[in-house]
């Protein structure tokens, strides 16, 4: 085999020390219970043609044949730019579904019926008194509630508790627990640790309210600020509060001195330009996954810097985790250790 299952774990854990940046896709959530782009695609499907005119709408016409033509969402999206009223219609069917299952989710794990992975991953996380930097391109809460349920608290640039406004400075203060030291030319604060994080696709809990973003827990008939699959994110990524919250997403990208990357299909180019770039510079890089995208495998290919695990199923009989790094691939037989749960009982 050429790498013992010891071997394997110690360079699992090695990634869980100071200075280690996670990043977090829609396999999480998914995981969790959280629809994908293909259901999301398919309730498109049924619920666009009820909120408009579908014989006058020829980009949704063109969106469907693409649909209808295996291709996924954000393809569909990216071919035909839908124009600003069939946008608005595709970001409340979203939202809403999405929050449908968001709601499941948390009232699931409140009863007691189950627990966040990543209350569990957090907890073996190292988190420094500055914060510990999370990015995610998934509008969902999840992680948000996963932490507040392990004890740690949350840093999104909101200031306020009910309707919480755009501020970095005011957020990040509220986080202060005292003065940790004190000369005649300067105060140095001590802050509670916390989670840092940015989402630069937005967020369930984000409204415009008259022109200014805010965060709440309410669910607010405003609309909600998350930007759609398609090209109009990019337009829409340079405008409050995506804008902040992509900047910070880079500078944790290029400060950070490892990453774990977790249900991530590198398909998202907001992110990439600095994340693949600092991959091919040999920082070291994690990829927990169920599914390997196109991407993904060309990218533990290119780099040997890159270590990956993900589903595998080796015969019909044999199930198990792939487990790929400086060149060698070794099969794990029923061990999931793509799942984040499973896999932070087994490595720890």
């Amino acid at each position: 085999m050429g790498i013992d299952y010891d071997e394997i774990k110690r360079s699992l854990q090695s990634f869980f020390n100071k200075g280690t940046l996670t990043i977090v896709g829609s396999g999480l959530s998914c995981a969790e219970g959280i629809p994908g782009m293909g259901d999301l695609a398919k309730k498109l499907l049924q619920e666009v043609p009820n909120m408009i005119n579908v014989e006058r709408n020829t980009t949704w016409s063109n969106i469907v044949k693409s649909l209808e033509n295996n291709k996924g969402l954000e393809e569909a999206l990216h071919e035909n730019k839908p124009d600003e009223d069939l946008e608005d219609v595709i970001l409340y069917i979203t939202s809403r579904y999405i929050r449908e299952a968001e709601k499941e989710v948390i009232d699931n794990v409140i009863a007691g019926n189950k627990e966040f992975r990543f209350s569990k991953y957090i907890r073996k996380m190292h988190i420094p008194n500055s914060g510990l930097p999370i990015i995610t391109t998934n509008y969902d809460r999840l992680i948000e509630f996963s932490c507040e349920l392990a004890g740690v608290p949350v840093d999104n640039m909101f200031f306020g508790r009910s309707i919480a406004m755009l501020d970095e400075n005011k957020s990040s203060l509220s986080f202060c627990k005292g003065i940790k030291s004190k000369t005649r030319d300067r105060v140095q604060l001590s802050y509670h640790k916390r989670i840092k994080i940015f989402k630069p696709h937005g967020c369930l809990g984000w409204f415009d309210y008259n022109g200014t973003p805010v965060s709440t827990s309410l669910n607010l008939k405003a609309k909600n600020l998350i930007i759609t699959p398609g090209l109009n994110k990019f337009r829409a990524g340079y405008e409050q509060p995506f804008d902040i919250h992509r900047e910070k997403a880079n500078k944790a990208i290029d400060e950070a001195s490892k990453y774990i990357i977790i249900g991530y299909g590198f398909n998202d180019d907001h992110l990439e330009t600095h994340l693949i770039d600092r991959i091919k510079r040999g920082v070291p890089t994690l990829i927990i996954t169920r599914t390997l995208s196109e991407n993904t495998i060309r990218i533990i290919s290119e780099n040997t810097n890159v270590l990956a695990i993900s589903h595998s199923i080796k015969n019909k009989f044999d199930e198990g985790t792939l487990f790929q790094g400086n060149g060698k691939s070794v099969f794990l037989k029923n061990i999931d250790l793509w799942d984040l749960g499973e896999f932070i009982e087994e490595v720890f």
